[in-house]
């Protein structure tokens, strides 16, 4: 069990004044494996999550992006008939607009939470609820809706004069 050289009387006076031993080493190295893999399968979940969210944000903004292409298409047929654009098809595409922007506000304030929780957790701290962003304009650049403190779009990262 010990190699030449190695002095045996010197482990077993270690472990009788109340050291560790070589099976109290080994245990508390298995309880500090599961421990530190259970934490990192719980962010690992908490990461697939917030993933999974913002792809159901980024596909809204896709279909708003669609809706808007749809709108100009039935303005510029009328337009190129000599016609006013139809009215009810027009409020039809601004609803949907409307509702694919109160998803995201939705998404939007699930992930402020989320992030908020997660950074007051490592602190150490109670979490915070925060304000839900109201919307305080459209980005120039891409169209999507602005919280009212906003500095730059959240999309797209233009400036907001």
């Amino acid at each position: 069990m010990f190699e030449e050289g190695f002095p045996k009387d010197l482990t077993v006076a270690y472990t009788k004044e109340g050291g560790i031993t070589g099976m109290d080493f080994l245990k508390k190295l298995g309880e500090t494996a599961r421990s530190t893999a259970s934490t990192i399968g719980a962010k690992s979940a908490d990461l697939v999550e917030a993933g999974k969210i913002k792809l159901a944000r980024s596909r809204l903004e896709g279909k708003i992006k669609d809706v808007k292409t749809d709108i100009g298409h039935i303005v510029y047929e009328a337009y190129r008939n000599g016609a006013e654009p139809d009215n009810a098809a027009l409020q039809a595409k601004f609803g949907e607009i409307g509702k694919a922007e109160s998803e995201i506000r939705e998404i939007d304030e699930k992930l402020e939470q989320d992030r908020t929780k997660g950074s007051s957790q490592q602190a150490g701290t109670a979490p915070q609820q925060s304000a839900p962003a109201s919307a305080a304009g459209f980005c120039s650049k891409c169209g999507a809706a602005l919280a009212a403190d906003a500095r730059f779009c959240g999309n797209c990262g233009n400036p907001i004069a």
